[in-house]
């Protein structure tokens, strides 16, 4: 079979057309989504169909390629028996050789009944948010805040549900999009507020201690664990959300630059939290996302932002590669280096620094790049003294 004829039959191939022989698809703006057939998926969402791309692509299982791979994996036929059969189904001559007949039929899969997730009662995160004798809300506290950031914290610290456990665990409770409390994760700090990894049963979570204590079944009824912080997106719908990955990463940015309808900040809860699944939600919203990985997590997080593919995503690394210091060691955050900055006499001050856009900075600048690129629009602006007012 000649280059020719494999380049008619790729673009004759309609990759929704194929992928649609074997996977129901449903619609999701310019893309559509299914089950991969690829493993036993039981999420939807994941499994992505771009006709624009002409291709595929599994972020769970990692499956992509275009609709001669889909066909070769699917058939379980080389790369000319894949090219014979679409060109069949495209009406494209092909030699002589026999071809595979196409029959693809739908992926047979049992029904799955999900089962519902663990949702604990909004008590338990009550009765422990006092954090007097917190170690590491003790160790915030000392801190030399400004005046203002000194008034937020308690703010913040209520907010965002971080509560104490008589263990001595700061307790940061997840809840999750649709606010239901879902499990918490519990660890110990030093009173320098680093992580304490040495005292045994320094890290627990709290699904995990109720199955102990036989008060769940999590056989019968399975735990979901959330990002750090989601209770906080109602309160401004169109805010950009700042994911960070460790909680008191999310808590320190948050009482540090404060909470405003343009700026929140999250937590994923560590490198390998950070998904495509996860993140949906915030996709389906239109939300504008940033990153702010960890030193040691940017090469990682740029791929994953990338295979993402989503337009409002970004990830940032200036604040990072541009304070950070040798001292402060590979797994630095942006929390390290302001606390580095607080408690030191550097000259450089974060403060001055550009973390995140606001929405109406984004606004005015996107208005101002559409006047270079078009007169009307420019002259029509100065004339009826136009201004910015929102950028949804």
């Amino acid at each position: 079979m000649d280059d020719l004829t494999i380049q008619r039959i790729k673009d004759a191939a309609d990759i929704v057309d194929v992928v649609g022989s074997y996977v129901e698809l449903h619609r999701k703006g310019q893309n559509w989504l299914g089950l991969c057939p690829f493993h036993n998926d039981r999420h939807l969402g994941s499994f992505v169909v771009s006709r624009n791309k002409k291709g595929y692509r599994c972020f769970s299982c990692d499956a992509h390629g275009d609709a001669i791979d889909f066909v070769m994996r699917m058939e379980h036929v080389d790369f000319l028996q894949a090219c014979k059969m679409l060109g069949k189904r495209y009406g494209i001559e092909t030699d002589g050789r026999p071809t595979k007949s196409w029959t693809p039929k739908a992926v047979v899969r049992k029904p799955v009944v999900e089962k519902p997730y663990l949702e604990l009662p909004l008590q338990y995160a009550i009765a422990k948010r006092n954090t007097e004798g917190d170690t590491l809300c003790n160790w915030l506290r000392s801190l030399p805040w400004d005046d203002e950031q000194r008034k937020r914290l308690p703010v913040i610290l209520k907010d965002y549900a971080v509560g104490h456990a008589k263990q001595g665990h700061t307790i940061f409770w997840q809840f999750d999009y649709d606010g239901k409390l879902r499990t918490g994760k519990m660890m110990l700090y030093k009173k320098d507020g680093h992580r304490d990894h040495d005292t045994p049963g320094n890290f627990h979570w709290i699904h995990n201690l109720l199955q102990q204590a036989g008060r769940v079944n999590l056989e019968a009824t399975p735990y979901k664990t959330c990002f750090f912080g989601l209770q906080m997106l109602g309160l401004a719908p169109h805010a950009t959300v700042n994911i960070v990955e460790s909680e008191k990463t999310a808590i320190i940015c948050a009482t540090y630059w404060g909470l405003t309808e343009d700026s929140l900040w999250i937590a994923c809860g560590g490198m390998t939290y950070l998904t495509k699944e996860r993140l949906q939600p915030l996709i389906d919203e239109g939300r504008y996302i940033q990153l702010f990985p960890d030193h040691d997590g940017i090469e990682r997080w740029t791929k994953i932002a990338k295979a993402i593919g989503y337009k409002r995503l970004s990830i940032r690394t200036d604040f990072v590669t541009k304070y950070w210091k040798p001292e402060l060691g590979p797994k630095a955050d942006i929390a390290d280096i302001l606390v580095r900055q607080m408690t030191t006499r550097d000259e450089e001050k974060p403060k001055a620094h550009k973390v995140a856009d606001t929405l109406m900075e984004r606004g005015q600048r996107w208005v101002e790049e559409l006047a270079k690129r078009n007169e009307h629009f420019a002259r029509l602006r100065d004339e009826l003294k136009l201004e910015f007012v929102r950028f949804l």
